[in-house]
């Protein structure tokens, strides 16, 4: 399997760069987390990761979607020109959420439940949107030219430079430099991607007539991916933010550092593997070719991945966290025993979530991002829980939604290998 996977060269290729960039800019922030827990409180974790999820959510809905489309157009001109469309809106939203914090900071915050110490870093929200959403812009770019390289490059140089600023801040300066150090972080990051797509033949020359061409063209994802994709990024954001709320803040600082520790395989390998797989079925696509068993190979080997990593979490997920960041954090690792199996799942379908967005297959997409977003908005509604219950509900949650989501991919692709049998 290993063998046949691998001598697609040009994949083994692309996912070993981008995999390998991916890991050594997961391994800067895990590496530091040794030192940065034992300089900041729980508490502060808790109101970073508060912080982490608004800007998150909102950086979704900057572009109104179309930055998902800027991998579809034949021609790099169309593309480049759906760049400088998604930037341009990505400019106006960060403008009108600077006006809402503006005029309704404090009725927000009291809203959303959200912690009154948020308040002192309002303003930074809205930019931090604008950098966000323009390196979710040059990625899609960059992985429309296979620069996967640059990609990789721009992973490591972002965490370095948020590593740094975290580390210095928490020696130096008393107030949250969490917040603060990540800011600086997303500003590096920003300018790099955007060196990296003039440097790949990207211009910032602004033509409305073809950029109002091309929104038009596309309009199917901010109709039918726009809405959907902010409630699917909503309702993995939201866990800390309901923690937050029903719990306490040193309770959504040891959530935090369990889920910072089970997303790293996500970070490192599926969203990975998801950004080149989009490229490959796009391709796919416009040269009527099949993907399924290449697909199908890679799906047994995320799966045997994961039942050895599920095993070794669960088991000893109390015993690793406790001996790596110290006793305080024992609770992070009795939840990462549990929310294990939750991101196991996650694991194995996100790779495979970009065949919505290859085959233009948005509505069938939307419809499981409601239902799922549905699904977590739930736990709302269950305040007096046990904790421990709570995550269990949250877990039972994710692996239903997540069931489906694998069965709705299968589908798609059976469809789309239909097609091209029909043709053939």
């Amino acid at each position: 399997m290993l063998k046949g996977i691998f001598r697609r060269s040009e994949f083994a290729r692309n996912s070993s760069v981008l995999i390998g960039g991916t890991l050594l800019a997961q391994v800067i922030p895990v590496a530091l987390q040794f030192f940065l827990r034992r300089i900041f409180t729980p508490e502060e974790f808790g109101l970073m990761g508060v912080y982490f999820s608004i800007v998150s959510i909102l950086s979704i809905g900057a572009c109104l979607s179309y930055q998902n489309s800027i991998v579809l157009p034949k021609a790099d001109e169309d593309g480049n020109n759906l760049v400088m469309g998604s930037l341009l809106i990505s400019l106006f939203f960060s403008i009108g959420v600077f006006l809402v914090i503006l005029l309704f900071s404090s009725p927000l915050i009291n809203l959303l439940q959200l912690p009154l110490a948020i308040s002192d870093w309002m303003f930074l929200i809205p930019v931090s949107v604008f950098f966000n959403s323009g390196h979710l812009i040059f990625s899609f770019w960059l992985t429309r030219k296979k620069a996967f390289k640059a990609l990789a490059f721009n992973k490591v140089s972002r965490r370095s430079a948020e590593g740094v600023s975290h580390v210095a801040l928490g020696q130096l300066w008393k107030g949250n430099g969490l917040i603060l150090g990540t800011f600086i972080g997303d500003i590096f990051n920003f300018f790099t991607y955007l060196f990296q797509f003039k440097k790949t033949r990207g211009t910032l020359r602004v033509d409305f007539s073809k950029i109002k061409t091309l929104l038009k063209t596309y309009s199917h994802f901010p109709k039918w991916h726009l809405l959907p994709n902010i409630m699917s990024t909503i309702s993995l954001m939201l866990p800390i933010l309901i923690i937050n709320a029903f719990y306490q803040e040193e309770v959504a600082g040891q959530y935090d550092l369990s889920q910072k520790l089970l997303a790293l395989p996500l970070a490192l390998i599926s969203l990975s593997l998801s950004q080149i797989l989009l490229q490959k079925m796009s391709q796919a696509r416009n040269e009527q070719t099949s993907i399924q068993s290449f697909l199908r190979k890679i799906f047994w080997l995320l799966f045997a991945g994961t039942i050895v990593a599920t095993a070794i979490g669960h088991f000893f997920g109390e015993d690793i966290i406790s001996f790596a960041f110290g006793d305080q954090w024992d609770f992070a690792g009795r939840l990462t025993e549990l929310l294990i199996f939750g991101y196991a799942i996650k694991f194995i379908v996100t790779p495979f979530t970009s065949v919505f967005i290859a085959f233009e297959e948005l509505k069938l997409n939307s419809i499981w991002q409601i239902a799922y977003f549905g699904g977590i908005i739930s736990l709302y509604f269950f305040p007096n829980l046990q904790f421990r219950d709570f995550i269990l509900l949250y877990i039972s949650i994710d692996l239903f939604f997540y069931f489906w989501y694998a069965v709705l991919i299968y589908y798609v692709m059976r469809k789309y290998e239909r097609n091209l049998d029909s043709v053939a």
